[in-house]
């Protein structure tokens, strides 16, 4: 009970400093939030590959970040495909952008019942926390984590000119992405060619339903 509530009042810390709009750093993972043995070193920072083909089919690292997600943080679905005629530039015209529902109406495939409220800041510190070896964003990069968008801000694990990589920036694109969370994978994290997924495979980084 007493490592629940510490978890607890850390998730909420997190999500204040997340809205007081600071560069949102989480120093630790939990342990929780690693293996006990990782099965290959942490990987680089996903550089920044935009849609470039149409190709709107699930891949299948997209369809396991989203069920791991699903499994252990709860929330819906929003989709991760979209067809090739919608406006813009978008990584879900090649299936490999999903878009995690966070609010009551958020469906699952297949019949499945969603589970809400999402543990929206377990999800980000999972992504941003700094593992055991020091590795900073270790489980974003283990991911393939590219970009993702969520209340008006965005996380790049690319470096921009006076916005250096792995740190939260103001969003200003037409959706403030309240209702959801934007993640695009980078190629390797769509193939599930990054670590984590063979973590996940291997029954490293079981989830934890939510409860």
């Amino acid at each position: 009970m007493a490592r629940r509530a510490v978890l607890v009042i850390a998730a909420g810390l997190v999500g204040l400093a997340f809205a007081l709009g600071g560069r949102r750093k989480v120093d630790d993972c939990p342990d929780i939030y690693e293996p006990d043995e990782p099965a290959v070193p942490v990987d680089d920072y996903a550089e920044y590959v935009g849609q470039s083909s149409c190709d709107p089919t699930e891949k299948i690292g997209m369809r396991l970040f989203r069920e791991y997600v699903w499994t252990r943080f709860g929330g819906g679905g929003v989709g991760i495909v979209r067809p090739c005629s919608a406006p813009g530039t978008s990584e879900h015209e090649e299936g490999r952008a999903w878009d995690w529902g966070i609010v009551e109406g958020a469906d699952l495939p297949g019949g499945l019942p969603p589970r809400f409220p999402a543990d929206v800041d377990g999800f980000i510190e999972w992504l941003t926390c700094t593992d055991k070896g020091g590795n900073e964003n270790a489980n974003a990069r283990r991911a393939g984590v590219m970009y993702m968008i969520y209340d008006r801000r965005i996380w790049r694990a690319y470096d921009k000119p006076g916005e250096p990589r792995g740190h939260w920036y103001p969003y200003s694109g037409s959706d403030p992405h309240t209702s959801h969370i934007h993640v695009s994978l980078s190629w390797a994290g769509a193939n599930a060619q990054s670590s984590l997924y063979d973590m996940i495979r291997g029954g490293a980084v079981a989830p934890l339903p939510v409860t």
